[in-house]
């Protein structure tokens, strides 16, 4: 089933040349913030009951990036051309970061933005900064971050203002089986048209079962209060209902 009704194809489609100074690269791509949340995030971003959208944007068309890497420094930049006639803003995203790797420590530091259509007045805007490590204590991976968030409209109105953090623990108890347990939490601040926004809380647990190293077998439970899983609006539940469980399972395929 085609995910995007509007698109062919969704994913990444790039050119781009790499030497001594970094790379540059061209087309649809992962966002900046994307780029990096994906090793520092409990399950990896993208999996099954992970608040994907709530943490970090994930591509962009007509997008050119930079990335430069020296020891265990990464630094990247990207901009993407909105294609609005008359505005080099409208529509348009861009971000910048960095990470460092520090023996069994990584930290990454992150913003990101996305303008909406430019009309007579301005421009939306969808703002995210985000604060995120990994350390390995042994064969245990730990994970925590926090995502600070603003929203606002084309007339310069804050619509939205929230904070995410969460944190996350990893065991490979085999050489195949993997276990992973993780804790999100959104503080939303602000939110038009809501006096008191629902502030939720999401856990998560997570078994993969690797069949190579491109293939595995996965199995996740997830639970949320104040909200749908994966941080969607309340009014996606049922009248009166405060809370969600799931259960998944399914194969993960690394092309």
């Amino acid at each position: 089933q085609q995910l995007d009704a509007a698109r062919l194809f969704n994913r990444q489609a790039v050119i781009g040349m790499e030497g001594g100074l970094g790379r540059i690269s061209a087309g649809r791509q992962y966002t900046t913030l994307f780029e990096f949340m994906v090793g520092l995030t409990p399950l990896g971003v993208g999996a099954t009951y992970e608040p994907l959208s709530s943490i970090t944007s994930v591509r962009a068309d007509n997008m050119l990036k930079y990335r430069y890497k020296s020891g265990g420094l990464t630094a990247s930049t990207h901009w993407s051309l909105g294609e609005q006639p008359g505005s080099w803003q409208g529509s348009a995203t861009y971000g910048l970061g960095a990470s460092y790797v520090m023996g069994p420590a990584t930290v990454a530091l992150i913003y990101d933005q996305g303008n909406g259509v430019d009309n007579a007045i301005g421009y939306d805007k969808t703002r995210k900064a985000a604060l995120a490590a990994r350390y390995f204590l042994g064969d245990l991976k730990i994970s925590a971050g926090y995502r600070w968030g603003k929203n606002s409209s084309a007339a310069g109105e804050q619509t939205l203002r929230d904070d995410l953090w969460y944190l996350g623990l990893g065991y490979p108890v085999t050489n195949a089986w993997t276990l992973n347990l993780a804790y999100y939490y959104k503080h939303v601040k602000q939110q038009a048209g809501d006096a008191n926004p629902a502030n939720p809380k999401q856990i998560a647990a997570q078994a993969i079962y690797a069949l190579s190293k491109r293939t595995s077998l996965y199995s996740a439970i997830g639970y949320v209060k104040d909200g749908a899983l994966n941080f969607a609006a309340l009014n996606t539940l049922t009248p009166a209902k405060t809370s969600q469980t799931g259960v998944a399972v399914g194969i993960l395929h690394r092309f």
